[in-house]
This record gives structure tokens, sequence and C-alpha cells, in this order.
């Protein structure tokens, strides 16, 4: 009976299945009409809402990472705004609050 430290823990075909290159990263998909660019786009507000809440020390960013995909479908193809005309008074306002109204 063979000592069970000495005994491999991975079968024989896996040790030399080594893999090679990067891995493959998994593809989601993108919303009809959505590019790569919408795709990076949607990542870096992802990573600044990490970052947001790494500088602050506080916080949680799970919810603003999951809900990027929205917000940018919500800006780039509903809702009408003009960044350039921050006191446009017919632009559409959206508020993300967990707050109840009282």
């Amino acid at each position: 009976m063979a000592d069970k430290s000495t005994e491999s823990e991975a079968p024989a075909e896996a040790a030399t299945d080594s893999p090679t290159g990067a891995p493959e990263q998994p593809n989601p998909t993108l919303p009809e009409g959505f590019t790569e660019l919408d795709r990076r786009a949607i990542d870096t507000a992802r990573v600044l809402a990490m970052d947001a809440v790494q500088k602050t020390g506080n916080g949680h960013p799970g919810t603003a990472m999951s809900l990027a995909p929205l917000a940018y479908l919500l800006f780039q193809k509903h809702l009408k705004h003009d960044p350039s005309e921050p006191n446009w008074v017919a632009r559409d306002r959206f508020v993300l609050s967990p707050a109840t109204p009282r």
C-alpha cells in the first residue's frame, strides 16, 4: 500500500494538460447594437466605482459594478441629457437611492 503523502493529487492526464498562453476569457453578451467601445465604457464605470470605494475606505462597490451596464444603457439610449448643458430644464434626471421617502 502506497503512502498517501507521496501519491499525486491530480489524475495523470491533468498533469500533461498544461495551459499555454492567456486563459480564455468569457465573452458576455452585450445588448444589440453595442460595440467593443461600449464594453470598455461599461468596464471603466465599474473600475471607477471600485476606485471610489477604495479611496474612501468605506462602502461596497457591488451594486455600482453590477448596475454599470444598466446606467450606461439608460444614458446612451433612453435619457435625454446634454452634458454640455447642465442647466437644461427639460433634461431627464436619474436618481438611484436606497432611501425611502417619508
